[in-house]
């Protein structure tokens, strides 16, 4: 017969290697915000956005993001290529990664595929042709959330 007291000691050893498990998968894990700004291979440009946020997790080699960015008042676009600017860590430099575009205005219409460029801390943003959009599509009414998992 087996002593219930020796069974329960297992069982009690064996959840305490599974919650130190769960702690240390948990500590290594950061969290984050930072700040999803419209902008422009170029710089420049006269607006201010109603909406730049974005939050992040990092676990291990790679970072999965969320941002949502929208305009409110517009004067003039940034110079260059569209960028969301502010990833809160470099990309790998080994390649470029891609971008899931959840919404976008009718304004942004032509953003088809979004990239984030090897060694780099903004979003690109491509056409159905896969040209480059330019910074000029944006407007008053510009408004975008996208999510992305990258290596870092």
């Amino acid at each position: 017969m087996s002593d219930p007291n020796l069974t329960m000691q297992r069982q009690i050893q064996a959840l305490q290697t599974d919650l130190e498990r769960l702690r240390k998968a948990d500590a290594g894990a950061i969290v984050g915000t930072f700040v999803a700004g419209f902008g422009g291979s170029g710089g420049g440009g006269n607006y201010t956005q109603t909406l730049a946020i974005g939050e992040y997790t990092c676990v291990g080699d790679f970072v999965h993001i969320w941002a949502h960015a929208q305009m409110n008042a517009f004067v003039a676009p940034p110079g260059g290529n569209l960028w969301i600017t502010g990833l809160p860590f470099t990309s790998r430099a080994t390649q470029s990664y891609s971008v899931y575009i959840g919404y976008r205005n009718t304004g942004l219409a032509t953003l088809s595929v979004g990239l984030i460029p090897a060694s780099s801390t903004h979003v690109e943003f491509y056409d159905t042709t896969g040209a480059i959009v330019a910074a000029s599509v944006l407007s008053a009414a510009s408004n975008l959330l996208l999510s992305a998992t990258y290596p870092i």
